[in-house]
């Protein structure tokens, strides 16, 4: 995570969390695919939706843009253990 992408206050509420983000990523295990959904123009603002597939995991992210091109908005729309994976942790 660098700073330059986000907005100021976006990334003051990031910054004191990234080992949090880092670890909460890393139980999902390695990333195997990004996959692009779509594209909505509001005003200055984009928004784009990725769905992201992890190891044992996967999650739909919604990346809000401004316009100098800065993140200002990250929302989790879904996230779920993939059926095989929660399975596996019940026994």
């Amino acid at each position: 995570m660098r700073s330059d992408d986000y907005t100021p206050e976006l990334w003051t509420q990031l910054a004191p969390l990234q080992n949090d983000i880092r670890t909460d990523l890393m139980r999902n295990g390695a990333v195997l695919s990004l996959t692009f959904i779509d594209r909505q123009v509001e005003g200055k603002q984009r928004s784009y939706r990725y769905l992201l597939e992890f190891k044992d995991a996967r999650a739909v992210e919604r990346f809000v843009l401004d316009e100098r091109d800065k993140v200002s908005l990250i929302q989790s729309e879904l996230g779920e253990a993939k059926p095989d994976t929660a399975a596996a942790d019940k026994k």
